[in-house]
């Protein structure tokens, strides 16, 4: 296990508070505000067996740029560090999805402005850090099924993340901020 690796298991058993709900499925990477602290499939850091090269071109670029830029975003306006897992297993070889994943609509500007908005105050800030431990991203087929859900301290976002679709398989900021204030 690299250093990396590391840090990010370390992230994810504080998050979680014990070492046996912080082990996170074999399809799942764990990333924290930490600068390449993401990994892949699971603790190995490496991506699913499916991933072409251009898929594992845009895995990497989402975990060493858009993330890092992202989550400091996401610690700049809530004043805390989140734990986000990615099912990589959902985008199977599809670069372009990956490619949607790092854009605006996908892990980008849209979800972090729903949270500056919320964190606009200190109420806010202290609703999204008691409540919000983790944010998981998986990718969906049909538009029609994307979905948010909070639950157990996991911000579970079900997107479909097409590159074409991105407007109608996505959530704009104002229903991102809409949904949390109504919930937290």
């Amino acid at each position: 296990m690299n250093k990396i690796s590391i840090v990010a298991l370390i992230v994810a058993v504080t998050a979680c508070g014990s070492a046996a709900s912080a082990a996170p499925p074999k399809t799942r990477s764990v990333a924290s505000a930490t600068p390449l602290a993401a990994t892949g499939s699971g603790a190995t850091g490496q991506p699913p067996a499916a991933m072409g090269v251009e898929a594992k071109r845009q895995m990497k670029h989402f975990q060493d740029e858009v993330l890092p830029r992202e989550l400091a975003r996401f610690k700049a306006s809530c004043g805390y560090e989140v734990a986000v897992d990615v099912d990589w297993e959902s985008f199977g070889n599809d670069a372009e999805r990956i490619r949607g994943l790092s854009s605006n609509r996908g892990f980008g500007s849209e979800l972090n402005e729903g949270f500056h908005h919320v964190c606009k105050d200190q109420i806010g800030k202290d609703g999204v850090q008691k409540q919000i431990k983790r944010i998981s991203i998986k990718n969906i087929a049909d538009k029609a099924n994307k979905k948010m859900v909070l639950e157990a301290g996991v911000f579970r976002l079900e997107l479909a993340l097409d590159i074409k679709l991105l407007i109608e398989g996505t959530f704009p900021s104002g229903a991102y901020r809409s949904y949390l204030e109504k919930t937290l």
